[in-house]
């Protein structure tokens, strides 16, 4: 059974195993530290195979990238039903890391196993939880991430599950190429700084950052490991000795057993960057006693002094870093950050750096005067007085401190006798989390079902006490709240809007929960601004929170009649159709001033605004009107009167015979004429007697002249 306390799908951030590259950069397994000790790093032989220390010290691995993978007895066997471990690649006092792989997900993952014998160690397991706890918090890219944290009941272990990378230590890196330039310092420095400052925000000290610590990637990128000391600034494990870290790299204030803040940190974060610069560490001995004094006693020589490619300004920084008195420091590693970025932009930022006692010098020259030598030998026997006293001393407070946590550690097992660590048992399903909860002394309170979109159904989503509110009595009831999974969607009637105003319909609907898109068209019967179409139709089951779109009327469709007199028929109808109009009524009538079969007039005046598909009528031209001359019975009148008739309709007439306006019409020609056309009227003399007839003779025989000019003046 997996009792994790660490969603597998989150990414944290704890210690790491490193794969090898290809180039054949080493592999580094980190398991937790729990004592000061003396850093030797070169003191492990690359191929070798990790073997279990005698403290709880990390033990480095540095093989080959073609060598085999170790093979122990777990390997094969699969971890809280998901992660298989491969291959052991590292091995300390506590645990042992292994190269796995997640069934799950089907990734390589690093898996950190306590050893099986301090499974039942209520101080291992804590610590254990608080490594895995602390870097589970932090979210910075430059700290390696952490996915998982549990117990196996088959293998009675608990466990870590880490991202696996790829690339090569700090450490392994100074020991290369020492050393680095100021500016590659810079760089790693600043990247260090943001994780050690995401750790800051969140309350926890590192207590242990060195370069076997930092890892460098391929992509340029450092993240730091092993959080395995690391613990929050207000919690605080009963154990038999100090955990301090690695003395080369801790600060005044650790060696000498007091808090360590933030500030410490910044120490040993200077202390590395004075190794990458230089090639090696300020303070160094025969042991991790005479280390940790000079850490505390003694000034470091200046980096610039010691390798003259250290520029002045990295000098400052590192100086300022590695102050004794916590306060003399860079207030944080943010502030160290900015400090850097603004050397490696080719500014000079300003740093200060308070005075400090420099190292006891190697020796004086002999003295000439005899009582100077005598002086000198006083100083000497004095100095070694007072360091065999400091020697002393510090052994008396060590084993002051050793008595003192030796009586703790009793009454604390005392106490803890009837106390008993949390499980997290969200995430797990509820009877799971039930008999994790039993299986820890502890009982199952109250359990609770809720909704929930982001947890599964029947798993817990939340407990009354978490690991987060530490040991607790045994028989502690645990309240717990479990998912019904999401919650059904809920439905209602949509409502007929059909004939509202669009904000009637618009409140209506939103009421009900709906949300409302709105449309526009046109409609003749629907006024506009009121709701001609609604969808889904009214009377519809809609999901709360569904859509109803509305579509608000704007009234008629209206447009504007163009003018169309003068065109052709075909040519009206195709002008009235790209109005949107349709051709009415055709007539048609005689006229004297438009082309036969063109438009005369048009039953609607253009420039008029009618509705969108109405009919316009039209009147067609039939030409020029037709006179039927031969009808007007003009045949016996005088030529007075025929005149006066065609005059009526326009025509004009000429004469052929007698130009006497008493003369009579005896003939018509043509017996059709158009407006403006022209007739000829044949005329003869009234019949009245000889002389008559003889004037009327003399009348036509002088009028010849007179009836062609009133013909042709006609």
């Amino acid at each position: 059974m997996n009792k994790s306390g660490i969603d597998g799908q989150s990414a944290r951030k704890t210690s790491t195993v490193i794969l090898p590259a290809d180039s054949g950069h080493v592999m580094t397994a980190k398991v937790q530290k729990i004592s000061v000790h003396h850093d030797d790093s070169q003191a492990t032989t690359q191929g070798t195979m990790p073997q279990a220390s005698t403290d709880a010290d990390v033990t480095h691995v540095m093989r080959p990238s073609n060598a085999s993978p170790h093979k122990d007895q777990a390997c094969g066997k699969v971890l809280g039903k998901r992660y298989r471990l491969d291959s052991c690649i590292g091995m300390g006092g506590m645990a042992v890391v292994y190269r796995g792989t997640d069934l799950t997900l089907d990734r390589l993952v690093a898996v950190k196993m306590m050893l099986p014998q301090y499974a039942e160690d209520d101080q291992f397991k804590e610590r254990f939880y608080l490594e895995a706890k602390s870097a589970a918090q932090l979210q910075s890219p430059n700290i390696v991430a952490v996915y998982d944290w549990g117990f196996d009941e088959p293998t009675g272990s608990y466990y870590i599950v880490m991202e696996l990378l790829e690339g090569m230590t700090l450490k392994e890196a100074i020991q290369e190429h020492a050393p680095l330039p100021c500016q590659t310092t810079a760089e790693i420095a600043m990247q260090v700084c943001d994780g050690l400052q995401d750790a800051h925000d969140h309350g926890i000290i590192h207590r242990d950052i060195k370069p076997q610590n930092i890892m460098l990637l391929r992509n340029k990128m450092a993240k730091i490991m092993d959080f395995g000391i690391a613990r929050p600034s207000d919690v605080h494990i009963t154990t038999g000795s100090n955990v301090l870290g690695t003395a080369q790299y801790i600060s005044p204030e650790q060696t000498r057993g007091m808090d360590v803040t933030a500030a410490s940190d910044i120490y040993s974060l200077g202390v590395v960057m004075y190794e990458c610069v230089t090639g090696h560490v300020p303070f160094d001995g025969t042991d991790a006693v005479t280390v940790a004094l000079k850490q505390a006693r003694e000034a470091p020589v200046p980096p610039a002094d010691d390798t003259p490619s250290v520029d002045q300004v990295m000098n400052r920084i590192i100086l300022k870093c590695m102050e004794k008195s916590p306060d003399d420091r860079f207030a944080s590693a943010a502030e160290l950050k900015e400090v850097l970025a603004a050397y490696v932009a080719g500014q000079n930022p300003n740093v200060s750096v308070t005075k400090t006692m420099p190292p006891l010098p190697a020796g004086e020259g002999r003295q000439k005067d005899d009582s100077k030598a005598q002086k000198s030998e006083k100083r000497r026997k004095m100095i070694i007085g007072i360091a065999i006293a400091a020697v002393i001393a510090v052994i008396g407070v060590t084993s002051a401190v050793i008595w003192s946590t030796a009586e703790a550690d009793k009454a604390a097992a005392a106490a803890n006798a009837n106390m008993t660590t949390v499980p997290s048992v969200v995430g797990m399903d509820v009877d799971t989390a039930k008999k994790a909860i039993e299986d820890a002394g502890l009982s199952v309170g109250s359990v609770t079902e809720e909704y929930s979109d982001s947890v599964s159904e029947n798993d817990v989503i939340s407990q009354s006490v978490s690991p987060d509110d530490g040991r607790q009595q045994l028989g502690t009831s645990i309240d717990l709240v479990v998912s019904k999974g999401p919650e059904p969607p809920q439905t209602a009637v949509v409502p007929s809007v059909t004939g509202q105003s669009v904000d009637d319909a618009k409140a209506a609907l939103e009421q009900l929960g709906f949300k409302v898109s709105i449309a526009y068209g046109n409609s003749d019967t629907i006024k506009s601004g009121d709701v001609m179409e609604q969808n889904p139709a009214s009377n519809s089951t809609l999901q709360i929170g569904g859509t109803v779109t509305i579509t608000v009327s704007k009234g008629a469709d209206m447009v504007t009649v163009p003018n169309i007199v003068g065109k052709t028929k075909a040519d009206a109808q195709s002008t009235l159709t790209s109005a949107g109009l349709t051709l009415g009524k055709v007539s048609q009538s005689p006229s004297d001033d438009v082309e036969k079969g063109n438009v005369i007039s048009q039953g609607t005046d253009s420039g008029t605004s009618v509705k969108r598909g109405s009919a316009v009528d039209i009147t067609i031209s039939t030409g020029k009107e037709t006179i039927n001359v031969g009808s007007l019975g003009l045949v016996g009148k005088t030529l007075a009167e025929a005149k006066n008739a065609l005059n009526t309709y326009g025509i004009t007439v000429t004469v052929s015979g007698s130009s006497a306006l008493s003369s009579i019409v005896q003939d018509v020609s043509p017996t059709t004429a158009t407006k403006g056309g022209t007739v000829t009227l044949t005329t003869v003399e009234p019949e009245s007697g000889n002389g008559n007839a003889n004037a009327g003779n003399m009348q036509n025989s002088n009028g010849n002249a007179n009836a062609s000019a009133n013909s042709n003046a006609a």
